[in-house]
């Protein structure tokens, strides 16, 4: 059978992301056309929307997420299975992050049993040479550079409700931000910025994947301003039923 190809021509007509200065990636499950998919909706390709073509992808089938309608809030997300599945983010390497301010914003549903479990991961062994972010118990999330993390007490919420993380770094001032469901969950500073990133990918962290369904991902080399979070906050908050 041949695979299910969707191109797309017409996503320039759906909503993109609330704000687009500094957009260096958007993973958006809502848009279906972004989608390269087999007729068991296997994702091989999940295209980049910001207009950079740091497209996730994966060629090897049997690690290929499954694309799902009402998976969360009510619409179609990236269903990793926690054995194997991982898409891998453009190069790899995030090599726009290097050295640079972030913001990261992450729509996905609590995975069950959340222990260590990694919405984007890495495969750098040393210091500040990898992008970690994910649950690391029930109660804990971590915003990660590899061994220069901020850890946050998070509540103990049911497998599948959705949450929205939104992450950022100052490269001036070394001060990360965690913010989950619109509200502030840690601050803390770190010693250095990250930079020398391979394997950058999406549910796997070094040889451990996670059954995470994600919904969208947007990743910002400055730090968006406080307005603009809460810009971004209330219009995903909205269109995922993030409560």
């Amino acid at each position: 059978m041949l695979p299910h190809v969707l191109f797309n021509f017409r996503t320039a007509n759906r909503v993109g992301f609330p704000i687009t200065s500094g957009l260096q990636l958007h993973y958006d499950a809502d848009a279906l056309t972004t989608f390269t998919r087999n007729a068991s909706n296997d994702v091989s390709q999940w295209r980049d929307r910001s207009g950079n073509g740091r497209h996730a992808g994966q060629a090897t089938s049997n690690q290929q997420p499954k694309y799902t309608l009402n998976a969360l809030g009510g619409k179609s997300a990236v269903v990793h299975d926690g054995s194997n599945d991982f898409m891998l983010m453009g190069d790899g390497t995030l090599s726009f992050l290097n050295t640079s301010s972030m913001t990261v914003v992450c729509i996905v549903n609590r995975p069950d049993t959340p222990i260590n479990k990694w919405i984007i991961g890495g495969q750098g062994g040393v210091a500040r040479t990898n992008l970690q972010i994910g649950y690391t118990s029930a109660t804990n999330f971590k915003f990660g550079f590899g061994s220069d993390d901020l850890n946050a007490i998070i509540p103990n919420v049911a497998a599948g409700t959705p949450e929205m993380f939104i992450m950022t770094y100052d490269s001036l001032t070394q001060e990360k931000v965690l913010r989950r469901n619109k509200l502030e969950e840690a601050t803390g500073a770190g010693t250095g910025s990250i930079s020398s990133m391979t394997g950058q990918a999406l549910c796997r962290y070094l040889s451990a994947f996670a059954n995470i369904s994600i919904g969208e991902i947007a990743i910002f080399n400055r730090v968006l301003s406080a307005a603009e979070i809460t810009t971004v906050e209330t219009s995903l908050a909205i269109k995922w039923q993030v409560s």
